[in-house]
């Protein structure tokens, strides 16, 4: 219990990290009006997650035996390699993590761009 605590914490502090780091660019560089497509986006990717989160609690609670097993490690196997993505992502960009985040707002400045960059940052 305590490890899935700790896991879901550093999944949404770096996920708000990464938001923030867009919305302070768009700030500073005076694009004031396209924060709430990055707000959008942030609100998107979390009520998507809770729509995946519950449709794997009801599914993983309504199978038995061998199919709930075979969900499990589906859902572990998922997990791992988000997590791996992750940190060969942030073990690649260690450094240069806010030069690059301010780089793709700036290649994607339309609302479009802001919000899929928002709701990916948060879903994953």
């Amino acid at each position: 219990m305590l490890q899935t605590f700790f896991l879901s914490f550093r999944e949404v502090f770096e996920a708000a990290l990464l938001v923030g780091i867009i919305l302070t660019y768009l700030k500073q560089s005076g694009r004031d009006t396209l924060i709430k497509y990055v707000l959008y986006g942030t609100f998107g990717g979390v009520i998507a997650s809770l729509i995946v989160g519950l449709l794997s609690y009801l599914q993983m609670s309504t199978s038995e035996g061998a199919e709930r097993e075979f969900f499990e490690a589906l859902m572990k196997l998922i997990a791992a390699v988000l997590i791996t993505y992750v940190v060969v992502w942030i073990g690649r960009q260690n450094k240069n993590i806010a030069k690059n985040l301010k780089e793709n707002v700036d290649r994607r400045s339309s609302s479009i761009g802001l919000f899929s960059l928002a709701f990916i940052s948060v879903l994953r």
